[in-house]
């Protein structure tokens, strides 16, 4: 017997249980590799996760961290492997220790109440460099072992913090910027119409407003209470318009501190639409400003304000103190020179005449003081301008140079002038101003120059050379010089005259002289105010010192400068730079007609030979230019002998040995030679010069200096070939020429003389005079009723007023310093009394006063003209005939004297036949009208055309008018042309009463 087995027997399985259990198996090897596949998926995702993502196990007792999971970022957050943390109290060692029982605390907080716990620390790198982590878990799992789960994730924010960082450190560095700035930064925000929020206020704010700037960001609406309530309206008006512009604001207003202080700010504010760089809503406006305190600036200009007014009220004061002392100067000055040039345009000896003008010549320098202060008181104060109109420069310097020529010649000095052709003639500018400045410059050489010349040159400042270069550089030092002296000490002179542009031409004037030299550290002061070379007190030249001052003056404010060269005992050059427009010049005579024309110049001074030569050659013409009367004939043979013989000799009068007319007397002689046209030249101007070149037949006479329009015209004359001999010779008196773009007269001959009283003629007037100085009173009486005029006379405002009233004048003569009214109160009451009637009398300003707007104060009050005093009866006049009414002489003298040929009974006859025809035939026209009998009327006009003739052109005008209406079947202006006629014989009649030829002769005007 075999022994008990205890085992269960084995059982064969059957094919289902077999088969069921290789189904288990695979699905458990499905499943694996599900989780397999998951887990891999899982941790690509969670490589992407930037960060390391873990699951952390804790027990408090005792204290146990343990990783389950840590994904593999965690070799870059602490350059460790997932496995070396397993334990995590090796992860927690690397907290930086100061940032540990932060961590623990949060953990431990979190353990006990289940919230979810965000850190942020400070983790060591195994390499070495400390990296900040936030780390944030959540708890997620209490097991009954005592454990508790969290699941977290750990980032590097490591750059972040440093961004950080960079912002506390710019944002520190901003504010101390913002801090230190002496104002308020503000940044705001624009909230609907009301003033914009501010959003950042630098500390600065407390110190203009005594509010801390946190406070004001708190509580925007103690703005308010700071503002004065007058300002508000325009501190929104400047703020609403840079925010709907976008563009800058700025405005100034006042506040009120808590303290009471009241001040002044002002705030610039730009615009712009917010950024999310900007923290703000993105398209918000933004207003970035600064405000500053000008409380200083405010009292400053204050200050400054009272003392310009009172500067302005000093230079008032000190502008009336000086028109008060010309006006009391100018008055008795008016007499002086006014009845010295009456008293030498009377009979007198030569002993008389020569008192008279020494007398005449101390006045006129002692004016000329006068008008030197005045002038600079003028450029000093700031108040001188300079008219723009156009003007001719070569009459301006033709004047000019004649008005000084006398001087010169007198000291037997030459005085030329070289004019560059290519300088234009048409200027715009102040050629008044321009002419003072030469008048100074040219007096001045003449007064400083014993013998020798004094040339005046005119050029483009285009035109280089290297002499011009040098003066053009020194005029640029000079100009730089005066800049830098504005620039630190201030000025009141502009010397921005205009702009440089294309319009303009610029000129370079220079005046040459022979004279005393200036040393060279008194060139240097020569142009300042009360300087002069000579400075001693027994000085040889007199003056004031202020000339060559306002020279410069008015130099700068023509866009110039001005300079001088000098050596002692060789002369002096003065040469200045000054700009002008363009203007239309009438054009000069053609010299086309000239060219070819041989000509000789003798003349014994180079500088006129120089100038000469070059003029005409200029001109087309072939000069010969000779020194002598000898070398004169020596030349005029040889033409002769060469059969081409001189055109023309211009022929200087004074020259040492033989002169000019001895000259012209030999060569008169010669037949040979006296086919020759002579012009001669002379700088003497003697009395019996015109009448010798007259009986030499001398073809004219110029006086030096020679203009280059005037030499022209005089050759164009002399050499034509339609032109009689008679017509040579000619003085002043006989004939005038008129410079181009001049009205004034020019001598085409000779010099006139300078106490002549030179006035234009007109009809005679009804002239009220109202002045209240006697002295004035004669001498303006006088002057009139010389002329032919009636005169009234008043010596006060409301005399001239009435007398006004009663009518009848043609023109008045208003002094403006009357008692009762001045003469502005007088002219503002007549205009107003005028605007009733609709008739406007002319009327003059008479005023010892020059000051700057005086002329345009009396314009605008209503006059039509102004005469500063002294008055000289030219300017009078002048002012006469341009503002009087013409009044057409309702008699033709001559046409009555040459119908009667100066016969009495003849001429009553006439009278006889127009007394007894004239009423019939104007009644018979009449008819003729009224029937509208063309043929008639036109007859009865014709027969009055031929007897009012006699009498008067404009009857004879109005006659015919109507015989050609009347032809033309025109009988509503026949009947027009008939009124006309009716009032010319009415105005006729009382002048044919009692008419006799001895009347007629004796009212003719020469």
């Amino acid at each position: 017997m075999q022994p008990a087995d205890n085992r269960t027997p084995a059982r064969a399985f059957s094919e289902a249980e077999a088969s069921q259990l290789q189904s288990d198996a695979y699905l458990r090897e499905l499943a694996e590799q599900k989780a397999r596949a998951a887990e891999s998926q899982l941790r690509s995702v969670l490589r992407a996760v930037p960060g390391v993502v873990y699951r952390l196990r804790v027990r408090q007792e005792p204290l146990e961290l343990l990783h389950d999971f840590v994904s593999e970022g965690i070799r870059e957050l602490a350059g460790l492997e997932p496995e070396e943390i397993a334990d995590a109290s090796v992860f927690a060692d690397r907290i930086h220790p100061d940032d540990r029982p932060t961590a623990e605390s949060a953990l431990a907080a979190s353990v006990a109440t289940g919230e979810p716990v965000d850190t942020e620390f400070r983790l060591s790198h195994r390499d070495g460099s400390l990296r900040w982590v936030r780390s944030r878990m959540r708890l997620t799992e209490r097991t009954p072992d005592g454990w508790v789960v969290f699941d977290g994730v750990a980032m590097d924010i490591t750059a972040q913090k440093e961004a950080e960082r960079a912002a506390r450190s710019t944002e520190h560095k901003l504010k101390e910027i913002t801090d230190a700035i002496p104002g308020v930064v503000v940044r705001s925000v624009a909230v609907g119409d009301g003033l914009p929020e501010p959003v950042f206020v630098s500390r600065g704010f407390e110190t203009i407003t005594e509010i801390p700037a946190e406070e004001i960001k708190r509580n925007p609406n103690l703005r308010f209470g700071l503002l004065v309530q007058e300002d508000i309206p325009r501190i929104r008006e400047a703020l609403r318009g840079a925010i709907q512009h976008l563009i800058p604001a700025n405005v100034e207003y006042r506040i009120r501190t808590p303290s009471g202080k009241l001040k002044w700010v002002h705030i610039r504010s730009v615009p712009h639409r917010a950024t999310e760089a900007d923290g703000l809503p993105v398209g918000a406006i933004v207003l970035d400003g600064i405000v500053t305190d000008v409380t200083d600036r405010k009292r400053i200009e204050a200050e400054l304000q009272q003392a310009k007014e009172a500067a302005e009220a000093a230079s008032r004061a000190k502008s009336e103190f000086l028109a008060n002392v010309s006006h009391e100067i100018r008055t008795p000055m008016n007499a002086i020179l006014g009845m010295t040039e009456l008293a030498l345009d009377t009979p007198l000896n030569s002993e008389q005449h020569e008192y008279l003008t020494i007398v005449k010549a101390s006045a006129e320098s002692l004016l000329g003081v006068i008008n030197d202060v005045l002038d600079f008181s003028k450029i000093e104060a700031g108040k001188l301008e300079l008219e723009d109109e156009p003007f001719s420069l070569r009459a301006v310097i033709g004047t000019t140079l004649r008005s000084l020529a006398l001087r010169a010649h007198r000291k037997g000095l030459e005085l030329a002038c070289r004019l560059d052709p290519e300088v234009p003639d048409g200027l715009r500018g102040d050629a008044g101003r321009l002419r003072q400045v030469l008048v100074n410059l040219i007096g001045n050489a003449i007064k400083f120059t014993e013998r020798g010349e004094i040339v005046l040159s005119v050029q483009r400042s285009e035109v280089r050379g290297q002499r011009t270069e040098d003066r053009n550089q020194k005029i640029e030092d000079r100009r730089q010089r005066t800049e830098d002296r504005k620039e630190t000490e201030g000025s009141t002179v502009s010397s921005s005259f205009c702009p440089l542009t294309s319009d303009l031409c610029p000129l370079v004037f220079s005046v040459v002289d022979t004279g005393i030299g200036i040393s060279p550290d008194r060139q240097k002061r020569v142009f300042e105010a009360f300087e002069q070379a000579d400075s001693s007190t027994t000085r040889k030249y007199g003056g004031t010192g202020l000339g060559l001052t306002i020279a410069s003056r008015l130099v700068a404010l023509m866009g110039g400068t001005i300079a001088v060269e000098s050596r002692l005992g060789e002369g002096s050059t003065f040469f200045f730079t000054a700009r002008f427009g363009r203007a239309e010049a009438p054009p000069p005579p053609d010299p086309a007609e000239l060219r070819g024309l041989s000509v000789l110049v003798v003349d014994d001074n180079d500088t006129n030979r120089r100038i000469l030569h070059e003029l005409l050659s200029h001109w087309g013409m072939v000069p010969t230019a000779v020194e002598s009367a000898a070398a004169a004939l020596g030349a005029m043979w040889r033409a002769v002998a060469a059969r081409s013989p001189f055109a023309l000799v211009l022929l200087d009068a004074n020259m040492p040995g033989m002169d000019g007319f001895t000259l012209a007397e030999q060569l008169r002689a010669a037949p040979e030679l006296a086919t020759s046209r002579i012009v001669m030249l002379t700088s003497s101007d003697q009395l019996g010069d015109a009448a010798r070149c007259r009986t030499l037949g001398i073809s004219a006479y110029l006086t030096k200096p020679v203009q280059q329009w005037e030499l022209l015209e005089t050759l164009h004359r002399v050499l034509s070939s339609q032109l009689r001999n008679a017509d040579f010779g000619l003085r002043i008196e006989d004939k005038k020429t008129t410079a181009p773009g001049s009205s004034i007269p020019q001598s085409q001959f000779r010099l006139s003389d300078e106490s002549a009283i030179r006035i234009p003629q007109s009809a005679m007037l009804k002239v009220l005079v109202a002045e209240d100085n006697e002295y004035n009173q004669r001498l303006v009486v006088r002057l009139l009723e010389k002329q032919g005029h009636t005169v009234t006379l008043v010596s006060d405002g409301p005399s001239a007023l009435a007398a006004l009233e009663g009518g009848g004048f043609d023109l008045a003569l208003l002094d403006l310093q009357m008692p009762g009214k001045d003469g502005l109160q007088v002219i503002v009451d007549w205009r107003a009394r005028e605007k009733l009637t609709g008739k406007r009398l002319p009327v003059v300003a008479l005023t010892a006063h020059s000051m700057k707007g005086d002329r345009e104060r009396c314009i605008a009050a209503g006059m039509d003209g102004y005469l500063p005093k002294p008055i000289r009866a030219a300017e009078l006049f002048a002012e006469i005939a341009r503002l009087a009414p013409v009044r057409e002489e309702p008699l033709d003298r001559e046409t009555i004297l040459a119908s009667c040929g100066g016969d009495q009974e003849l001429l009553d006859e006439l009278l006889a036949v127009f007394a007894d025809r004239a009423p019939r035939l104007l009644a018979d026209l009449s008819t003729a009208l009224s029937a509208k009998d063309a043929r008639t009327a036109a007859r009865i006009a014709h027969s009055l055309k031929g007897m009012v003739g006699t009498f008067s052109k404009r009857a004879a005008e109005a006659a015919l008018a109507i015989e050609r209406a009347a032809d033309a079947s025109a009988l509503d202006e026949a009947q027009v042309s008939q009124r006309a006629l009716v009032s010319a014989i009415e105005r006729l009649q009382p002048h044919l009463v009692g008419l006799t030829v001895q009347s007629l002769r004796g009212e003719r005007r020469a």
